[in-house]
């Protein structure tokens, strides 16, 4: 058994442990917690005297078959970002429990065990490196977070739960749909492989990657800058009201854009220029616009 995997195993030996001693005595319970607590940091600990800092790949690799169908397996593997994350986890359990040493008195047994299952969970979720495994884990913290928050919460505890719940299964399911798309596309969940895919090709796949995350940005931050579209290079197809001329940038978007206020913002076309002139000659400017536009007598500026 590697370090990862004990790391992992040893909240959830001791959350069954507690599990078959219901009615054992609050202060051996408290004992049993705060002691397994500390064995799974002293395992962090063994992870990083054998992790090698001047090495940024990720090491101490773990695997074993979990659904050969589809290619899943229970991966696992560190590296400097993962690794003080499960530093973090395993030395902050400790120090939970013994904060609610003496505010938790109601079944503290549940309380304990359910923190052991969610630090156990939490490990997976940093140190996993196949993309299934760690939405599963991702989704199981789900389980103790909302037993801890419904049971033992302060005031309005349910609704919290509850909300909690559902706004993170709703943001997971949408995580799913990402993982299976790259799954269909690269025929597995192995995040080190789906890497070298992306990254092997080149800036244009960056590109595409980051067009499709500028695409799915609200509306307001979307039009701070342009945006190309496939039939068009150059020209923005939403745009601010006040955008400076040099943004049209060929004749084409001028004529792309003349039936919009576009071509008031980025070509010459005299009549459409704001002017202080008395109220009644709007109409005739209008006019005189149209047919500027009509004969697409703007030139880019």
């Amino acid at each position: 058994m590697g370090p990862i995997t004990l790391t992992i195993v040893t909240p959830l030996i001791g959350a069954l442990l507690l599990a078959l001693a219901p009615r054992a005595r609050e202060r051996d319970v408290r004992a049993l917690g705060l002691g397994v607590s500390l064995a799974t940091f002293a395992s962090s600990l063994w992870l990083l005297s054998r992790f090698d800092v001047a090495n940024p790949d990720l090491q101490l690799a773990e695997s074993a078959t979990w659904i050969p169908s589809i290619g899943a397996r229970l991966a696992f593997a560190v590296d400097g970002v993962s690794l003080v994350l499960i530093l973090l986890t395993t030395f902050l359990m400790p120090l939970i429990l013994v904060a609610s040493w003496r505010s938790v008195q109601d079944r503290f047994v549940g309380y304990t065990a359910a923190f052991l299952v969610l630090q156990a969970a939490v490990i997976g979720v940093f140190a996993t490196t196949d993309l299934l495994l760690f939405y599963v884990l991702f989704e199981f913290t789900l389980i103790p977070m909302y037993l801890i928050i419904g049971i033992w919460g302060g005031a309005g505890r349910r609704a919290a739960a509850v909300k909690f719940f559902l706004y993170t299964l709703a943001g997971g399911l949408l995580m799913l749909v990402g993982i299976l798309s790259l799954h269909a596309q690269t025929g597995t969940f192995d995040y080190v492989v789906i890497r070298d895919a992306v990254v092997s090709g080149g800036p244009r796949a960056q590109r595409c990657a980051a067009d499709l995350a500028v695409r799915r940005l609200p509306r307001r931050v979307r039009r701070q800058g342009p945006r190309c579209s496939r039939s068009t290079r150059g020209c923005p197809t939403r745009t601010p009201r006040r955008r400076p001329a040099a943004a049209c940038s060929s004749p084409a978007c001028c004529s792309r854009w003349a039936r919009s206020a576009c071509c008031a913002t980025r070509c010459r076309c005299s009549p459409m220029r704001p002017s202080r002139s008395p109220r009644g000659s709007s109409a005739s400017a209008s006019s005189a616009c149209s047919t500027a536009r009509s004969s697409r007598s703007c030139s880019p500026t």
